[in-house]
C-alpha cells in the first residue's frame, strides 16, 4: 500500500483528500507500531483511538502530540452494548481483554505467563455508535480493531458508521484464546451479513 499512496502523494492525487482511522485497542505497543505505513497521507488523515486502559489511554495522548496529524484516543472501552464489565490485565498488557484469558489455549502456544490476569478492572463499556455520535467524529474511512477476542462486540456496536467503512483490520483467532470468545467464522459471518 504504501507505495501505490507514496505514487499518489507524489501525483497530487491526495492534496484535497482526507482519511480518518477509527482504533479500537489503540494501545502503544511499541515504537511507531501501525502509523507508519500511514504517514505517506500526513497531514491529510486524523486518527480517533479508544483503550480501555486509562493508563495507557494517557500514554498513547502523550505519544500523539507531536504528530503531524491530528490523533486523539479516548479512554472507552468499546464493546456491542452499553454496560458494566470487567477489563482483565494481563502480565503482558498487550494481551489485555474484557474477556478472561484461555490459559489452558494459551498454554500450548507457552503464552500463560504472558495471559496471567494481574488485575481485573471494573469499567464501563460502550459502543463505537455511541461515542461517534457524542463527541461528533469524521465518519472512518478505515477502522482497525485489536481488543483481543471483543471484536465482533466492536462491530456489532458499530453498525451506524460500518456503511462508511472503506477498509476494515481486525485481529481475529481460529481458537479460543480467551474464554466464550468469537472466532473466524463468527466475525466473516457478521461482516458478510
Amino acid at each position: 500500500m504504501m507505495l501505490f499512496t507514496q505514487k499518489l502523494q507524489a501525483a497530487g492525487k491526495l492534496a484535497d483528500a482526507h482519511f480518518t482511522v477509527m482504533q479500537v485497542g489503540s494501545r502503544k505497543i511499541y515504537e511507531g507500531d501501525f502509523f507508519p505505513r500511514w504517514q505517506v497521507l500526513a497531514p491529510h488523515f486524523t486518527v480517533y483511538g479508544f483503550e480501555a486502559d486509562p493508563t495507557a489511554c494517557a500514554e498513547a495522548n502523550q505519544a500523539a502530540a507531536g504528530l503531524p496529524w491530528p490523533e486523539q484516543h479516548f479512554p472507552y472501552a468499546i464493546a456491542g452494548a452499553v454496560g458494566p464489565a470487567t477489563l482483565y490485565l494481563t502480565h503482558y498488557r498487550d494481551c489485555s481483554s474484557l474477556y478472561r484469558p484461555n490459559l489452558a489455549i494459551a498454554h500450548r502456544f507457552g503464552m500463560d505467563s504472558w495471559l496471567a490476569v494481574e488485575q481485573e478492572l471494573p469499567v464501563t463499556t460502550t459502543t463505537l455508535d455511541a461515542v461517534y455520535r457524542q463527541h461528533q467524529l469524521r465518519a472512518p474511512d478505515v477502522l482497525r480493531v485489536d481488543v483481543q477476542g471483543a471484536e465482533l462486540a466492536v462491530l456489532q456496536g458499530a453498525t451506524a458508521i460500518l456503511p462508511h467503512v472503506l477498509a476494515i483490520e481486525v485481529e481475529v483467532e481460529f481458537l479460543p484464546l480467551y474464554e466464550g470468545q468469537p472466532l473466524f467464522p463468527d466475525l466473516d459471518r457478521f461482516l458478510r451479513s
